[in-house]
């Protein structure tokens, strides 16, 4: 268990405290900056911005299934170039690598599409107010109504950003099938793109839609409900994309 947690610390120290965060960071906010300035009206709040960017641009996409892979999803392809993957299994085991670069890679995801929101919401409210009237957008603007903008920003973040570790490990996932970091970055938006084109055919309820998970906040009849959902399909989608890596990197590195 040792073993685990000191992998983990270093995976993490890796993908967060790193230029590619910090670059992915700055470029989510820079996309969602643009993607809303564009669509500029009288007497709007930060909150009215950060909708624009969110609904009325492909800006959400690029951040969560392209930006959000930037951090670490990489690092498979990177260390399989640089032959440094035998060092972590030989100190740790291979599933002991593969399943802190899994988490490092998920928790490195979701921080860049959420910091990048945070940073838009943080810079636009030096200009702007940051809540004006009510609204009932989302299944979160109950917040917005009693007051609470605050919360309805976190609930709202957290929602949009859940989405992130799953291109990320996706991401991952690529990298061990094709070790070149720009396959293993974009590839996530392709599949995202294949996969909305494959959903309008299968008519799946609306909640498992991907451009629902990805682009809206889906609304299970409460806040609560909401976020529950989103945590129980983003869970199940890293379990199972958590496996097929491992099944992978052991694979490839028994067998190299």
């Amino acid at each position: 268990m040792k073993l685990f947690w000191r992998a983990l610390r270093a995976n993490l120290r890796r993908a967060v405290c790193s230029v590619n965060a910090a670059a992915a960071v700055l470029v989510t906010f820079l996309i969602l900056a643009l993607g809303s300035t564009g669509l500029y009206s009288e007497g709007g709040d930060v909150i009215y911005y950060l909708g624009l960017a969110l609904n009325g641009s492909s800006a959400v996409v690029l951040a969560v299934c392209v930006f959000s892979t930037l951090p670490y999803a990489t690092s498979f392809a990177s260390d399989w170039a640089e032959r440094s993957f035998r060092f972590w299994s030989v100190r740790c085991g291979l599933r002991v690598y593969a399943l802190t670069k899994i988490a490092a890679c998920a928790v490195s995801g979701f921080l860049a599409t959420f910091l990048g929101m945070a940073l838009f919401t943080a810079v636009f409210s030096l200009r702007l107010p940051l809540f004006l009237s009510p609204s009932v957008g989302n299944a979160y603007s109950v917040y917005l109504n009693h007051g609470r903008p605050y919360a309805y920003l976190l609930l709202l973040m957290t929602h949009i950003s859940l989405s992130s570790p799953v291109f990320a490990v996706l991401g991952l996932l690529v990298s061990t099938f094709f070790q070149n970091r720009y396959t293993a970055a974009f590839m996530p938006v392709v599949v995202y793109m294949a996969a909305v084109r494959l959903s309008e055919f299968l008519e799946l309820p609306a909640f498992l839609e991907p451009s629902c998970f990805v682009e809206t906040v889906y609304n299970a009849g409460s806040p609560g409900r909401s976020l529950l959902l989103k945590l129980a399909l983003t869970a199940g989608s890293l379990i199972v994309l958590g496996w097929a890596v491992c099944k992978r990197i052991v694979r490839l590195v028994r067998y190299d």
